[in-house]
């Protein structure tokens, strides 16, 4: 039936419901009849049958029982019917007819109707006869008492030539009804199924100039038309706009200066553009539908496009390029619905900008030094000429004349070590980007990290800079370990910048004065696994603009920290410390964010402004070695 036409179903479910109507009514007729002519005989069959049964039920001695009921037979002479005694089992005792065994009659219908009424009635065709029989059967008693049953059995000969007439005319019906149907197909044909042959050619050329579907005089099938020609339009004009998009994306990836490759889900090129052909060598055989294998030169970038979205860095010698001086890419896999996304990023300018920035500010660092080592021996020599020895203690007072120029020394010292703190920390931020953020296992040891921070605030507490803020610290319960695997050097240097610039906004803020709060707390976040290091202060503050911009130079490998917005902030440095403070934390697996403002979280005011740097460090280390020591 899956290949059966809607033409040809229409015509086939047409003829079967003429057949059944036709059907329906000659069963319904048959029933009728035969209703009818049961009726009929009923009053005359039972006569018979009481006629016999009254010769049946006679004692033997005179001249009753079976031989009476033969002989009553043999009285009607040739009559055409027929009377048959039948046991309460079953079994054929007499039939006027037969003259061989018959088979057991318990379950004629009309033997049953007796049974449970006392008389039965049948109406069917007899094989044996070739017509209809009519059977009526009447229950009574045998001399031994036990139930018998008397069947007479008359032949219905005009309903057989009834039936015989209605099959005739049923056929003469069917052969009709086959007419009709061929007429029936050739009217739909002309009228439905052409026009839908024609739409359905015309629908195969959607997308082409002359995709126009006629219009029919049916009104339905001018509307199915219109609306036809209305979506096809509609699609020539999805389609125009499709391939201009596709075109237009295609200029602008080919205008990428990054290769790019989409491949299938069968692992086949679908697109790539000149810089890939550049990267991979041109390989002008390698076209759309080409195996992804013939265009990779590299296993390892394979690899990538074989297993999970990934990011990494390999090495290519095009053929432009000599032997040995490989371009280094930086290769990218994503997984689309339908296949693989990869790009090719030559990273190779970069890497050398980066390494000969790192060389610069090394030998830049290391350069100057040796001149502010010597600036600061010559200002110590000033300040020791301005001194002069007092008494017999042998101590050195400055001469009131010359106290003017004393301050300039001491203000030479103080920038002397300023720009000496500041190639320190070039340096360090230098060190730690070109570590790409990781530390050797075997420059951790076991710390806690509560202890550090206690340490920390006691630095700061004895710090004259610091002695009007006012450090508190916050934690687990005395006693409660905590834990962690850290380069105790670096770490100490990370919250002390951290802590050292707080120190500095709460002495912007309040100056002189009291009222500067600095907070260290930890606690530990079970559920994501981290110990959270939290710096608060009770300083000016940071705008909201200025949060994002400072989160993202802490994603930054070697810029400093914008600062300027908090306040004034920025008037004293160039966000290095905080920068080196961001890699430490990097390099040690956990990363920083900064809130702002706090609504007087610390101090404990109705809208303070502040800020608080987040810590974040894995209680199981970068390495894979676990974040808590044994």
């Amino acid at each position: 039936m899956k290949n059966v036409t809607l033409q040809g179903k229409v015509v086939a479910l047409f003829g079967a419901f003429l057949t059944v109507v036709l059907g329906l009514c000659l069963f319904f007729f048959y029933n009728a009849v035969k209703v009818e002519i049961e009726k009929e005989n009923l009053k005359r069959m039972a006569s018979y049958a009481s006629s016999f049964e009254q010769s049946f039920s006679r004692p033997e001695a005179e001249g009753g029982g079976i031989r009476g009921l033969a002989a009553r037979a043999s009285d009607f002479g040739e009559w055409p019917g027929r009377v048959t005694l039948i046991g309460y089992d079953g079994e054929v005792l007499y039939d006027s007819s037969a003259s061989e065994p018959l088979d057991n009659h318990i379950q004629r219908p009309e033997i049953r109707g007796a049974l449970v009424d006392g008389t039965g009635s049948s109406l069917r065709y007899s094989s044996t006869l070739n017509t209809h029989m009519h059977y009526y059967a009447l229950k009574t008693k045998n001399s031994d008492g036990h139930d018998a049953f008397i069947r007479v059995s008359y032949p219905i000969s005009a309903f057989t030539r009834i039936l015989a007439v209605l099959v005739r005319r049923s056929a003469l019906a069917m052969a009709s009804i086959g007419g009709m149907g061929l007429l029936f197909w050739i009217w739909l044909t002309k009228r439905l199924f052409q026009p839908l042959e024609e739409i359905v050619r015309r629908s195969r050329q959607i997308g082409t100039a002359d995709a126009r579907f006629p219009i029919f005089r049916d009104v339905e099938l001018q509307r199915l038309s219109e609306a036809l020609n209305t979506m096809s339009e509609r699609l020539r004009e999805a389609d125009a706009d499709i391939r201009s998009r596709r075109e237009e994306l295609a200029r602008i990836i080919e205008a990428l200066p990054i290769g790019v490759v989409l491949t299938d889900s069968a692992r086949r090129v679908r697109y790539l553009n000149g810089v890939t052909r550049f990267l991979f060598g041109d390989k002008g055989d390698v076209v759309k539908g080409s195996p992804v294998e013939r265009l990779i030169p590299n296993g390892e970038i394979y690899d990538m496009l074989d297993g999970p979205d990934a990011r990494g860095v390999v090495f290519l010698t095009p053929p432009s390029r000599v032997e040995g001086d490989a371009l280094i890419v930086e290769v990218s896999t994503i997984s689309l619905a339908t296949g693989r996304l990869m790009t090719l990023r030559d990273v190779t300018e970069e890497r050398r900008l980066e390494e000969a920035r790192r060389n610069f500010t090394i030998d830049a660092g290391h350069e100057l030094q040796t001149p502010l080592t010597a600036v600061r021996a010559a200002a110590e020599l000033l300040m020791e000429e301005f001194c002069e020895p007092s008494g017999e203690s042998g101590t050195r007072e400055p001469e009131p004349q010359k106290s003017g120029q004393k301050a300039l020394v001491a203000t030479i010292l103080r920038q002397q070590e300023r720009m000496t703190s500041l190639i320190d920390d070039l340096l360090l931020l230098v060190k730690l980007s070109g570590s790409k953020g990781e530390l050797a296992s075997a420059e951790r040891t076991p710390e806690d990290l509560m202890d550090l921070l206690n340490t920390v605030a006691d630095e700061f507490r004895d710090n004259p800079a610091a002695r009007s803020v006012t450090i508190e610290t916050a934690g687990p319960a005395p006693g409660s370990p905590t834990p962690f695997w850290a380069n105790r050097s670096e770490l100490l240097r990370a919250i002390s910048n951290i802590v050292d610039n707080a120190v500095r906004k709460c002495g912007e803020k309040y100056g002189p004065n009291p009222g500067g709060r600095v907070k260290l707390e930890l606690r530990r976040d079970d559920e994501a696994a981290m110990w959270v290091v939290t710096v608060s202060d009770n300083g000016p503050g940071v705008s909201p603009e200025a949060v994002g911009r400072i989160s993202e130079s802490f994603r930054d490998s070697f810029r400093g920290v914008e600062m300027g917005t908090r306040g004034k902030w920025g008037s004293e440095g160039h966000g290095l410390g905080l920068s080196i403070a961001a890699r430490v934390v990097k390099a040690h697996g956990g990363f920083i964010e900064l809130r702002s403002p706090l609504n007087g979280a610390v101090s404990g005011e109705a809208a303070s402004g502040g800020a608080a740097f987040v810590i974040r460090l894995p209680m199981e280390s970068a390495t894979g070695e676990s974040g808590t020591p044994e």
